[in-house]
């Protein structure tokens, strides 16, 4: 358990950004959400990898469960580094205190309206994290608790992703809202 994980979660650089840095990603969200409360058909929300970066880390209630990332978006892939408390994906508190800090390649993309965020490889400590653990890892969409909580948010509309794409360093997302 030591050898891949840490006491304490990693530090990330955008944790480092300046509050009206953050402020303007929040506003940027803000705006995009209520454009789907008014607008009947699709919109687009882009965001640079500062700005996902920002959102990530800075913004009320996406990041509740503790776990952190920071990612770099290149061509079509997303990698970064993440921060993960192993007392959160583990059963029965297995872990408890500890983090897994790594590097991870992610694959992302929608289904059925919805963000799916799996990790596809990982290292730690600049050793690859054996494949019994990214057997159990590659099944946890990390996308699935942000998605919870901004489904209870009041401010956020219910919506379905429709596309995701990744491209020269920015992430779009193409939604649209639940008429129901």
């Amino acid at each position: 358990l030591e050898k891949f994980t840490d006491t304490a979660p990693m530090t990330f650089s955008a944790q480092n950004s300046s509050a009206s840095s953050a402020e303007a990603t929040r506003r940027k969200i803000e705006a995009f959400s209520l454009l789907l409360e008014q607008q009947p058909g699709p919109a687009t929300l882009t965001l640079t990898q500062e700005e996902l970066n920002a959102f990530l880390l800075h913004v009320d209630g996406m990041m509740q469960n503790k776990a952190q990332a920071e990612v770099e978006l290149h061509e079509n892939n997303v990698s970064g580094r993440i921060s993960l408390p192993l007392d959160e994906i583990l059963p029965l508190s297995f872990g408890k205190g500890r983090y897994l800090n790594g590097s991870a390649a992610l694959n992302a993309f929608t289904r059925d309206g919805k963000l799916f965020v799996f990790i596809k490889s990982l290292e730690v400590k600049g050793q690859k994290v054996p494949p019994y653990i990214m057997k159990e890892l590659g099944t946890i969409n990390m996308a699935e608790k942000q998605a919870e909580a901004a489904a209870e948010s009041e401010k956020q509309p219910e919506v379905e992703i429709t596309q995701l794409r990744i491209q020269d360093g920015q992430i779009s997302v193409n939604m649209k809202k639940i008429r129901r």
